[in-house]
Parts: C-alpha cells; structure tokens; sequence
C-alpha cells in the first residue's frame, strides 16, 4: 500500500473522530440550552397564570370546572401535555395535543413513568427513537405556601 494512501486514511479517520466529538458536545450543550431556556419559559408562563389557577385550584366543584375550561383554552405551543395539580397531588386540569404521533405518543408515556419533584422546579429529558422531549413540574406558590403545581411535556 502506498505510504500518501494509508496516511490519507489515518488523516481522514482522524477527521471523523473529532468531527462526531466536537459535533455531539455540540449537539448535548445546545440540548442543554433548550432544557434551560424552556424550563426558564414555562417558570414565567406558570407565573403569569399563577393568580388566575390560585382562585381555582382548591376550589368547589364549580371552580376545578372553570380551571378545566381554562386548561382547554390554553394554547399548547409546542407542549403535548399540561396537566394541573392540587396540593394532595391530585389531577384537577388537563389537556392535551390530540394529533400527536404514536412516536410521540410512547415519549410521552416513557416520561409520564419517571418522578419529578413537586415541591421544586424541576425537568427530566428523554430521547427516544430520535425524539427530544422534557417534562417539567412548576410548583404553584400562594404566598409563601405551594398550593399544587403545574406539569408539562415538550417535545424539541
């Protein structure tokens, strides 16, 4: 074999290496990025909707019915999944993307079986046959107390 051939190949293996290193931090800082951005934007959107959700969350009947209605008005943007919590832990809104690939459909499920903190702001990502997506739970603070807290799934 020919010397200039075989140090071709070394160079060019070489090459490859270090362009799928460099290229895979790449991709898990900016995936990181998203996480932390999206986690900062759904902090704010919880916030903003905090006072509306408060009034309603531990409420009668005719209160839980009104943050369902609420919940169905929302505007999804890019969530599959936004559920709402009481204090006990308990379910009292949902709503979720009906036109959603059976792909995404098993992210989904994947996600909803891990546990996040409730009490605090926290995220989990998975990747799943090439999809990214994080769940997150917001918790809702009255004042000083969490009243129930907010969960979501975005797919990236």
């Amino acid at each position: 074999m020919n010397i200039h051939v075989a140090a071709l190949r070394r160079l060019l293996v070489g090459w490859l290496i270090i362009a799928a290193v460099v290229g895979g931090a790449g991709y898990w800082l900016g995936l990181g990025q998203i996480s932390k951005q999206l986690t900062s934007l759904a902090q704010n959107e919880v916030n903003r909707l905090t006072p509306l959700i408060v009034k309603r969350i531990n409420g009668n009947r005719v209160q839980i019915a009104e943050l369902q209605n609420m919940a169905e008005e929302y505007k999804l943007g890019g969530f599959v999944s936004i559920e709402v919590f009481d204090r006990r832990g308990k379910r009292v809104a949902e709503k979720r993307d009906p036109d959603v690939s059976p792909a995404v459909g098993e992210v989904v499920r994947i996600l909803m079986s891990r546990t996040l903190n409730d009490d605090s702001l926290s995220a989990v990502r998975v990747s799943e046959n090439g999809i990214e997506a994080i769940r997150l739970s917001v918790p809702l603070l009255d004042e000083t107390e969490t009243i129930g807290h907010v969960e979501g799934i975005y797919v990236v």
